[in-house]
């Protein structure tokens, strides 16, 4: 569920490779997206497309799954994912709710005194696990979108930080700066 709305207005060679990855994504096959995604990304790693993006975003949050079903530890997923850092990511796209506190796995906005910022909990299926607390600071204040469209974030990933406790609660917080959010239409 997470994923189906994960389109893209860009082409790419690894297009039909990337669709390949949905129904793991969607059946949480975590050790087959992590592996793939890891493969595509390294395959392509001057690649600068959507896809890309959104490829680093699938290995992020399949090598969480990994850890939330304790078959991959915090450290082996450290040293996968921090060469990511400093890369053009895209997120999943999420339903926008108004309001503090929107829940698991839709996004809402706040402003502090001098910017925008967006903020998803993404989670697994069954709820058990937020797999990545995302934040976004805003290049630009969001468009007024209407409650529960579904928009997508993305940007330069400019930090992860993995739970310090090693808990399943949550275990991955990104930090996504020079941020944007777009409608999936």
């Amino acid at each position: 569920m997470l994923f189906l709305p994960f389109t893209t207005r860009a082409s790419s060679g690894y297009f039909a490779d990337f669709k390949s990855l949905i129904p793991y994504l969607e059946n949480e096959d975590w050790k087959y997206t992590f592996k793939h995604a890891g493969a595509l990304l390294e395959a392509n790693p001057n690649d600068s497309s959507e896809m890309h993006a959104m490829m680093v975003y699938i290995r992020l949050f399949s090598g969480a799954g990994l850890v939330s079903q304790k078959k991959m530890s915090f450290k082996k997923l450290q040293v996968a994912i921090l060469p990511l850092v400093g890369q053009k990511v895209m997120m999943s796209a999420h339903p926008y709710v108004k309001g503090e506190g929107c829940g698991l796995n839709c996004t809402g906005f706040e402003k502090d005194s001098l910017q925008w910022k967006a903020f998803t909990a993404a989670a697994n299926q069954a709820g058990t696990s937020i797999l990545c607390m995302e934040h976004f600071e805003l290049r630009k204040a969001p468009l007024p979108y209407k409650e529960k469209t579904f928009i997508r974030c993305g940007g330069i990933l400019q930090g992860i930080e993995l739970n310090p406790n090693e808990s399943t609660i949550w275990i991955l917080r990104l930090t996504v700066s020079d941020a944007f959010v777009r409608t999936t239409q």
